[in-house]
């Protein structure tokens, strides 16, 4: 990502899940295959790292990352694991972010706050709300 003149990550490598803190962005920040991009309504950047099986979310200068989300984890411990990441979107009047994820042939529900994400519900695969 370029801003400015300045570039945020690289592109093209792959990471390995658990390896990617929450905080300001490394020099060595990279993304794989980002694809589906939305902000939610505390104006903070989700992003689908499709290569890297993961969502990230940053802070609105996306100076700092502030949560990554690959499946069960610290920010969302029932979550599913993610596979393919693909986009999200968010619910137009709650704070529910929708992400499908194409490995699996569904669509995940993650709840926010100001400052948290967490796992909410899947469909499409069959699991109740």
């Amino acid at each position: 990502m370029n801003q400015g003149n300045k570039y945020l990550c690289s592109y093209g490598e792959l990471t390995v899940p658990g390896t990617t803190p929450p905080g300001p962005l490394a020099d060595d920040f990279t993304l794989n295959s980002p694809v589906g991009v939305h902000a939610d309504s505390f104006g903070r950047l989700w992003v689908c790292d499709t290569g890297s099986r993961r969502v990230l979310v940053f802070n609105a200068d996306l100076s700092e990352l502030l949560h990554v989300i690959e499946g069960p984890g610290d920010d969302t411990p029932d979550a599913p694991r993610l596979l393919m990441p693909f986009h999200v979107c968010p619910h137009p009047t709650h704070q529910l972010m929708y992400c499908t994820d194409m490995d699996h042939g569904r669509v995940l529900a993650f709840a926010y706050d100001q400052d948290e994400v967490w796992f909410s519900y899947p469909f499409g695969e069959g699991g109740e709300r």
